[in-house]
């Protein structure tokens, strides 16, 4: 009997001791427990101040943006940003600096630039940056820190949306496209773009998927347009002026030399690519065009009736073009990868000259017509009604007929995207 009391005793003992272990340990985990959980919430804090930072750098981004599409100056939307972040509490500069430079100003932790768009590099967008500093409590138990740096960075640019575009005009000054005398052209389902000024005048009508000009828009003279139109809106890039392949084929033919195609009469004939020192085609001739890179060192005359069909076709030429009196033109280009030929291009040329189509002349063109240094003068027959990708780039245009244009081409046409904002602009976060 006295044993088992001893035991009990010994047993009572044992289970007092662990519960001091216990007691202890305790002890020693709480304040580490309490720091973790302190660290923890502190670092959260930090992030929350880092996401407030971004919405306030966000903001002055917008206002910024909405500033400069008013009107303003860089220098004076930039200020409109900063005056956003100093209402927001972020400490401002006494006096903030501008440099003209770099269109950036610097106000304290504040720091406002205009830069290249970033969703489209003919933009400008403008980006905001803030920094702030975020005292700590708990971490300086663990670190000779006390204070972190929080920043954020808010983009916004003025977005359009976008057609396809087939008729890119070039010309910087004037009137840039012209329409008159009861023209008529169809574009419904892609866009105009000019650098220049547009006249639609005496029951002129374009149907359009959307009509961009860098100048004004003026419609008169029961005139029309049917489709959205945007005047003193931004500029077109040529698109075609740093294209490798189109460059060399216009240097080729500057320097091409060959005899002169010339037909007429009841010849029918089929010629295969080179280099020749003009064509002319006239009373019913038929000519054929062999796929290929065609170089025309001088002008293109058809007249009277003849006929001029090609497919895989680049026709280069160096001079001016006359399509007249009944010809039928039906050309189309070479697709992308084409051995031979400027992928997408059916007609280029640098020349300064007119390209005059009149008399009843029938234009048939699948691809892109480039002309970006002369003027184009249609009185009819300019594409047909039947055009799923038929494109015109060039200086100017004068329209007094009917024309079609489309851009329908598909990725295998070779031709070059295209786009033309043309839809309403809003200001928007773009990172």
């Amino acid at each position: 009997m006295v044993n088992l009391l001893q035991s009990f005793r010994r047993l009572r003992q044992r289970i007092a001791s662990r519960r001091g272990n216990v007691a202890m340990l305790a002890a020693l985990l709480i304040p580490a427990m309490t720091g973790a959980t302190g660290l923890g919430i502190e670092v959260s804090y930090w992030s929350l101040q880092q996401i407030e930072l971004q919405h306030i750098a966000d903001a002055a981004s917008l206002a910024a943006m909405t500033s400069y599409n008013g009107g303003s100056t860089a220098q004076v939307a930039a200020n409109a940003a900063a005056d956003i972040a100093e209402l927001n509490s972020i400490p401002g500069a006494a006096t903030r600096t501008w440099d003209s430079g770099t269109n950036t100003l610097t106000d304290n932790l504040i720091t406002v630039k205009r830069v290249t768009g970033i969703r489209n590099a003919s933009n400008y967008a403008f980006q905001t940056s803030i920094t702030q500093s975020v005292p700590l409590v708990i971490a300086q138990l663990v670190t000779n820190l006390t204070s972190v740096t929080v920043a954020a960075v808010g983009y916004a640019e003025t977005l359009s949306s976008s057609v396809s575009g087939c008729l890119l005009l070039t010309g910087n000054s004037g009137t840039t496209l012209s329409m008159q005398n009861g023209a008529s052209v169809n574009e419904s389902g892609c866009a105009t773009q000019t650098n220049g000024s547009v006249s639609i005048t005496g029951g002129a009508n374009l149907t359009t998927g959307g009509l961009s000009a860098a100048g004004s828009i003026t419609i008169s003279n029961g005139a029309s347009i049917t489709g959205t139109y945007k005047a003193n809106a931004g500029t077109v890039t040529d698109p075609y002026a740093s294209d490798t392949a189109t460059q060399n084929a216009l240097t080729a033919a500057a320097s091409a030399s060959g005899s002169a195609i010339n037909y007429g009469g009841a010849s029918v004939v089929t010629i295969s690519p080179g280099s020749y020192s003009s064509m002319t085609l006239s009373n019913g001739a038929k000519l054929t065009l062999n796929p290929g890179l065609y170089l025309i060192h001088g002008q293109i005359n058809l007249s009277g009736g003849a006929t001029l069909t090609g497919t895989g076709v680049t026709l280069v030429f160096t001079d001016q073009m006359s399509v007249s009196n009944g010809v039928v033109v039906t050309l189309s280009a070479p697709l992308a990868g084409a051995a031979a030929g400027v992928p997408g291009v059916a007609i280029l040329s640098s020349s300064s000259q007119d390209i005059a189509l009149n008399g009843g002349a029938s234009f048939n063109m699948t691809g892109v017509l480039y002309y970006p240094n002369g003027h184009i003068e249609a009185d009819n027959g300019f594409g047909t009604s039947g055009a799923t990708c038929s494109i015109v780039v060039a200086k100017t245009i004068t329209i007094n007929g009917g024309a079609k244009f489309a851009n329908n081409c598909t990725s295998s046409s070779g031709v070059k995207d295209l786009p033309v904002p043309v839809g309403a602009s809003v200001v928007s976060l773009v990172k």
